[in-house]
């Protein structure tokens, strides 16, 4: 068993291109979680721009590696590749990065308030129900962004690729509605 410390997403580094998968939300929570079944829609490039490692598709938590990160993802557990279709040569063998590792639900009452904009808290750091998996990416139920253990991370930041973040699970700071607090 492995504990969950990094929060893996797309660096959004402002010269990079960006993707976009044309899915509702209920597909695309089931696409990152590795439970999609059927045929996806080819991704359109909505912004120009250099090409990276990992590319966002246009929703959180959902991004598209290159074939140099998806080689350097195999080796791992709970991550599985999707071909991506995309009608830019630009992007010939990316695919999209879905997690099949779960660690149940973020608790969003263990997070520290630092502060408020209308019905919406402000936290800081993620805190989810089963911190110990037996996988190095997970996704939790209720919120869509990829988690992943201390040597997912050192493996990925080993392969210096491009546009890739990883922030400490302790430093995350996020918005949630009040209704997401009191529904816990």
């Amino acid at each position: 068993m492995a504990s969950l410390r990094w929060q893996l997403n797309e660096a959004k580094d402002r010269e990079i291109g960006s993707l976009s998968l044309p899915l509702d939300g209920t597909r695309v929570r089931a696409l990152l979680r590795g439970k999609f079944h059927g045929q996806l829609p080819p991704a359109v490039r909505n912004e120009p721009g250099r090409i990276a490692d990992m590319i966002g598709l246009g929703w959180p938590g959902l991004v598209a590696v290159s074939p140099r990160l998806g080689d350097g993802l195999r080796r791992l557990t709970g991550v599985v590749l999707h071909d991506l279709q995309v009608g830019d040569r630009a992007f010939v063998g990316y695919k999209i990065l879905t997690v099949t590792g779960a660690c149940g639900r973020v608790d969003y009452r263990r997070s520290t308030e630092v502060g408020r904009m209308g019905e919406f808290i402000e936290l800081r750091g993620l805190v989810v129900d089963r911190e110990d998996v037996p996988t190095d990416f997970a996704v939790p139920e209720n919120r869509e962004t990829i988690l992943v253990t201390d040597s997912a991370a050192q493996a990925i930041r080993s392969g210096e690729y491009g546009n890739v973040m990883l922030t400490s699970m302790t430093v995350i700071q996020f918005h949630v509605s009040q209704r997401l607090m009191t529904d816990q």
